[in-house]
């Protein structure tokens, strides 16, 4: 029968670590597009109310 030992564990707690680090990287990159969106749209909004308020 085989032994296991901490070299049997190592490769799943590596690919688990690795697994949980991606899934924070997405979420904290979809997190920050949305906010950077909604920025943007904010600023494009104010630009067009500014226009059109030079043109009245």
């Amino acid at each position: 029968m085989a032994k296991f030992g901490p070299a049997h564990f190592l490769a799943p707690a590596a690919a688990f670590t690795m697994a949980i680090t991606v899934v924070f990287y997405v979420r904290y990159t979809i997190r920050t597009t949305r906010l950077e969106a909604q920025v943007r749209r904010e600023e494009e909004l104010e630009r067009t109310h500014a226009v059109n308020s030079k043109m009245s």
